[in-house]
């Protein structure tokens, strides 16, 4: 409970999560634009994830292999 908690409060800039994904910043501006991509907060004009919402999203498009 406590590592959820403290998920809630680390913000990734655009930049952090296209490297955490090995994908390109333009590639999270059209998943953003499409609205197919993680939760975000825009404040002025930045862009920031919520790190509980990129893990979230994660789960949820997990593919378990088929056996």
């Amino acid at each position: 409970m406590l590592n959820e908690s403290k998920n809630n409060d680390v913000m990734l800039k655009a930049a952090a999560l296209a490297e955490r994904w090995s994908t390109s910043t333009g590639r999270l501006a059209n998943m953003r634009c499409a609205g197919t991509g993680p939760a975000f907060m825009k404040i002025g004009e930045s862009v920031r994830y919520r790190l509980c919402d990129v893990e979230d999203y994660e789960r949820a498009n997990t593919v378990a292999p088929i056996a």
